[in-house]
């Protein structure tokens, strides 16, 4: 049986939706105990407008530390100096047009 290998962008689509989607969430916090938010724009996939950590999707062949280290530089311009395991949760959120998502969310303090 073949298989129809799908474009990153497709796959990207579904994350979530169709099947659950692999999320790393990371707090980043400075020597001082601080943590950093940002404000997640009309870009984001949703919940516009609200303060977040860091985070983004898990590609497929990464590791969910190269997953934090990627988004961390995509979101923030920055390396960690440490990454630190915290748990997981499950997200069930919606999409601006009311579809259910589902998502695993790793957490990392950085």
């Amino acid at each position: 049986m073949a298989f129809a290998k799908l474009s990153p962008a497709e796959i990207r689509k579904h994350k979530g939706v169709s099947f659950t989607g692999i999320s790393a969430i990371f707090f980043c916090y400075d020597d001082k105990g601080k943590i950093f938010l940002a404000k997640r724009s009309r870009n984001a996939r949703d919940e516009h407008g609200r303060w977040a950590p860091g985070a983004g999707g898990h590609k497929h062949g990464e590791t969910i530390e190269e997953t934090v280290q990627r988004e961390l530089k995509e979101e923030f311009d920055a390396k960690p100096l440490s990454i630190n395991f915290l748990g997981y949760f499950d997200v069930f959120r919606e999409l601006s047009d009311g579809t259910p998502t589902n998502w695993l969310a790793m957490c990392f303090a950085v």
